[in-house]
């Protein structure tokens, strides 16, 4: 072998391991950036040459600088990524309900437990003008209480709008950086004759794994070097060189519950529903799952309470002598119709029986012939058939107008109910504390019989002013103020002037 060859053997060895060096020099270096991948060198045989007695060797060179990557645990990562994110997301705005609602001074309960002690006290003492001062002030904290849970859980709602704004905006930037590697890379690959370059390649997962802590993406990796990028059901969000664009919208029925929409330069759509995984997918199961249910919740609470409350104070007396009105002011139902509506429908809704109420939404869908009611939280959906009116979990609902197919309309029955839920009462004299019926044995009877003190059925026809006389004519016959005789059974009902009451015992 020529001594040229030699030193041609020896030399291509040296720049070789030299280059071999660097990339070592190159690891150490970057052992703390953050991305980056191990580089290793492979060397490669020369192409040998053809001598007399065979092909003879012509030295090494270095093949490739390779990138240590292994694209399945990228893939894994970037899963569990966005599985914590969506829960991470999730678990810290959920925090802030269960801070709220279990604290003992800000929460619900204690403001309820004090209204009723004060109640108690009034119903030991209703003549009191100064106990009656005490249970308007309690009601009047009850309905401020509301009112602050309310108005935090609208605050939390005005937050996750906010942080799907910034969120969105975040994934702009990313997809954005990453279309524009997408471009260096495959220029730099075009101009090394195929050759990857590894740090561009470690910025690009970078991105791609910061991308994943927002929402969960698919990736497609192209020929020339590119890689695609898909989120939800596969909309794309970067294909190649080319990004599209997240966007936060108002909602089809109520502008505050905002959605999730992907433009590219022609059109867009709302992708809210299919989105999984990430930041952003947390916030939106956050707010359908637990903020919305929860100040609903604190709604009907109200409206319960508000309708319960009316009914027992309606059937009571004032210090005016006069029956009460209604002692809280409770929330309505608002109806939305989807602004896609081609339809002049409409729906009329109010609350028939606020015991019955759910916590939930619901959806309503005219299909040509029927409306179908869904019951959000849980899906179930049932026909109303015919005009109506349609008694749903205490809803009464009433389709007016003249729908078209498709039409969809939207019920939030407690939504707003903490907020409007208030002491309509304002002077202490019209607290209606005093039963308006009196019932008594006469102190001359012979029977063992007893009555009860008696409840209102009907508030409207009741005169206060009437007294009314019960005689027993025989153990099975009694008359009114000595007007007619009616069969008597132990134990039964006997309605006079809009009150009733129960005589036990053996009358005589």
């Amino acid at each position: 072998m020529p001594q040229g060859d030699l030193l041609k053997i020896g030399l291509s060895g040296l720049l070789a391991f030299q280059r071999g060096l660097a990339v070592t020099s190159q690891n150490i270096t970057n052992v703390n950036t953050e991305g980056y991948s191990r580089q290793r060198a492979e060397f490669e045989a020369r192409k040998p040459l053809l001598a007399a007695n065979g092909f003879v060797g012509t030295g090494t060179n270095v093949e490739t600088v390779r990138r240590m990557h292994d694209e399945f645990l990228d893939l894994q990562v970037r899963a569990n990524s966005s599985a914590f994110g969506q829960m991470s997301s999730y678990a810290e705005m959920a925090d802030r309900i269960d801070t709220l609602i279990a604290d003992q001074k800000s929460g619900l309960s204690p403001s309820i437990q004090q209204f009723f002690n004060s109640l108690e006290e009034v119903a030991s003492d209703p003549a009191s003008v100064s106990v009656r001062r005490v249970m308007l002030g309690e009601a009047r904290a009850l309905a401020a209480r509301f009112h602050f849970l309310d108005n935090r859980f609208t605050e939390l709602g005005n937050n996750v709008n906010k942080e799907l704004e910034i969120a969105t905006g975040e994934i702009n930037g990313i997809a954005r950086s990453v279309s524009s590697l997408n471009r260096e890379i495959v220029l730099a690959i075009g101009q090394s004759g195929g050759q990857p370059p590894n740090d561009l390649l470690d910025k690009r997962d970078t991105l791609l794994a910061q991308l994943s802590e927002r929402v969960n993406i698919n990736t497609v990796s192209e020929q020339d070097g590119s890689i695609s990028v898909f989120i939800g059901n596969g909309q794309p969000l970067v294909v190649g060189v080319l990004q599209n664009s997240l966007g936060v919208a108002d909602g089809a029925f109520d502008a505050d519950k905002k959605e999730i929409t992907l433009s590219n330069q022609t059109s867009s759509s709302i992708i809210t529903s299919s989105l999984t995984g990430g930041s952003l997918t947390g916030m939106l199961q956050f707010r359908d799952e637990m903020l919305y249910p929860t100040q609903n919740e604190l709604g009907r609470i109200a409206n319960v309470l508000a309708t319960s409350f009316n009914a027992q104070h309606n059937a009571g007396l004032t210090l005016g002598n006069v029956l009460g009105g209604d002692f809280f002011d409770s929330g309505t139902v608002q109806i939305y119709n989807n602004n896609n509506n081609s339809g002049s429908g409409s729906l009329s809704v109010s609350i028939s029986s606020a015991t019955s109420l759910t916590a939930s939404d619901y959806q309503v869908i005219y299909d040509g012939t029927n409306h179908v009611i869904t019951r959000l939280s849980d899906n179930t959906s049932q026909t109303l058939a015919g005009a109506g009116p349609f008694v749903v979990d205490g809803l009464t609902i009433t389709p007016t107008g003249s729908p078209t197919s498709g039409d969809l309309f939207e019920i939030q029955a407690n939504r707003n109910g903490g907020r409007l839920f208030d002491v309509a009462v304002s002077n202490v004299r019209d607290i209606a504390a005093a039963a308006p019926i009196r019932a008594r044995a006469q102190l001359s009877n012979l029977g063992e019989a007893q009555i009860t003190q008696g409840e209102v059925l009907d508030a409207t026809n009741l005169n206060l002013l009437n007294t009314a006389t019960l005689t027993f004519l025989t153990a099975n016959t009694y008359s009114i103020n000595n007007a007619g005789s009616f069969a008597y059974t132990s134990g039964a009902n006997i309605d006079i002037n809009g009150a009733r009451v129960v005589i036990s015992g053996s009358p005589q």
